[in-house]
């Protein structure tokens, strides 16, 4: 019987939007990840476990409506899986 593919999370378009979701929340953190990595403070091996603990997180969705809530935000939302990192990696 063949193998029938199937879509799972890791689909390019959920890493994509989790990869957005991600950026937002980092962004209303006041946190830069590309310095953050740059600086030795995540690794490409950090940023990658941190999109996907937004991935596979049932909060995507809440992120989703806290996103398209407001234009401005002040801080991740309490949610959150990477709330404890970015708040490590404020400035």
């Amino acid at each position: 019987m063949p193998n029938k593919a199937h879509k799972t999370h890791a689909s390019p378009g959920y890493l994509s939007k989790s990869i957005g979701l991600l950026s937002y929340a980092a962004r209303a953190a006041g946190v830069d990840l590309g310095a953050a990595m740059k600086s030795g403070q995540i690794t490409a091996v950090d940023y990658a476990q941190m999109v996907q603990r937004c991935n596979s997180s049932t909060c995507a969705l809440k992120c989703q409506h806290w996103r398209s809530s407001s234009d401005q935000h002040a801080g991740a939302p309490s949610f959150c899986t990477n709330l404890d990192i970015l708040e490590r990696l404020k400035p």
